[in-house]
């Protein structure tokens, strides 16, 4: 068991965490090549084991010593269809290094060997139906884990909220599961919990415990600003109202000259039995501009498709439409959908990483798919609470105070 001395404060992270508590991590601490000095001394990286018996159930075990410190847990949530051919995409690697090095390969021997070992250490996890529930599991284990520990205070920083979409009971004998998830959380042993653009901002009132719903718009603002130039000529169009008045919101907090009260619209759209039906109108030119829409979540892409066909089918199309989610989800036929859309307009999905794409996911999705980085508001918002300072004043004060400390004060590369 590693011997922290006087630091007090433990990062741990789940299976699907690991990746991001290390990009968190390293990003509190000093970085020459960048030229970013250390933001916090005080947090360590620690050490988990994180194992599964054979019929699927987590067994953990912290292997850093916790005790009344405080103890910040990474946990990510894999969205189904990105981990669909989990098994698969190990199986290539392994056969290519073996045929690399041994040349022929005995396939038939190799598969049989292959498939007796994955039903042997639970083949399930890697079940694109049910690695998220895992995920989800796994991060009450840690919890408990460490509250058994003695540890000071637990914070889960859940890189997205991932039973949210149920939020209330529209028909009757329904769950609410989001507000279910957030008892579980606090029942665990969370006392405070960071995440990232929930599905809606009254989620956070699930919560009996600190709940802080970290906004991804001003990095979406400043990709904007870097791919366009000047924000004041871009259009700014919605999928939907909901969609509208989020950025409405975040163009007024930006507090940027000319932004405030921008007209925002959006597509029209009705629905007859269950059909979505979509208007082709608007109100405002939009020939030959950039437009930009932003959203917490693309799933299946029905409605981007059917937003991107309205804009573009027009007597007068814009030049480009860029569609900004902080979760690309992508739950088939949504790759085919935009695939097809791709290569007949000028359209790009910019997403983050909160969610664990594998590489070869995102390159094979290149030409309209791109990731950009928002550990930083994580490891700020861990940072801040560690020194007991305020995470609105650095996260969400506005734009410039934003752009400032994120890529000047503390640059990334």
């Amino acid at each position: 068991m590693a011997d922290y001395g006087v630091r007090n404060s433990v990062i741990l992270y789940g299976s699907s965490g690991k990746e991001y508590a290390q990009k968190i991590y390293n990003y509190l601490q000093e970085d020459n090549s960048v030229g970013r000095s250390q933001i916090n001394d005080r947090l360590i990286l620690g050490e988990m084991e994180l194992n599964h018996f054979p019929n699927g159930e987590p067994d953990v075990r912290i292997g850093s010593n916790v005790r009344k410190r405080e103890v910040y847990i990474v946990q990510s949530f894999f969205p189904k269809d990105t981990i669909h051919n989990v098994p698969g995409r190990i199986k290539d690697i392994m056969f290519d290094n073996l045929r690399s090095k041994y040349g022929e390969i005995d396939e038939d021997l190799l598969n049989e060997v292959f498939n007796y070992t994955l039903n042997m250490l639970g083949g399930q996890l890697f079940d694109s139906e049910y690695r998220r529930v895992y995920d989800a599991f796994e991060l009450l284990t840690i919890n408990d884990a460490a509250k058994r520990a003695s540890a000071g205070s637990i914070t889960n920083v859940l890189t997205t909220y991932p039973f949210g979409r149920q939020d209330r009971k529209s028909r009757g004998r329904q769950p609410i599961t989001a507000k279910m998830f957030a008892n579980l959380i606090e029942r665990s042993g969370a006392d405070a919990v960071f995440t990232m653009d929930m599905h809606a901002d009254q989620l956070q009132g699930f919560f009996d415990i600190s709940c802080d719903n970290l906004n991804p718009g001003f990095y979406f603002l400043h990709d904007a600003k870097e791919k366009f130039g000047d924000l004041t000529k871009i259009k700014y169009r919605g999928a939907d109202q909901g969609a509208n008045k989020k950025m409405e919101r975040l163009l007024v907090d930006s507090k940027i000259e000319g932004l405030k009260g921008v007209e925002i619209e959006s597509i029209s759209k009705s629905r007859d039995l269950g059909r979505e039906h979509y208007s082709k109108g608007f109100t405002s030119d939009v020939y030959k501009q950039n437009v930009v829409s932003m959203d917490d979540c693309i799933d299946t892409a029905g409605t981007f498709v059917n937003t991107a066909k309205a804009l573009f089918e027009q007597k007068r199309p814009p030049e480009s439409l860029t569609f900004y989610a902080t979760e690309a989800l992508l739950s088939e036929p949504a790759t085919e959908r935009l695939e097809k859309l791709s290569r007949n307009h000028n359209i790009e999905i910019v997403t983050t990483d909160v969610l664990p794409y594998p590489e070869d996911y995102i390159s094979e999705r290149s030409r309209w798919l791109r990731v950009i980085p928002v550990h930083q508001s994580f490891a700020h918002a861990i940072d801040r609470r560690d020194k007991a300072d305020s995470v609105s004043d650095v996260l969400f004060k506005d734009f410039e105070t934003f752009e400032n400390y994120i890529y000047k004060t503390y640059p990334t590369e």
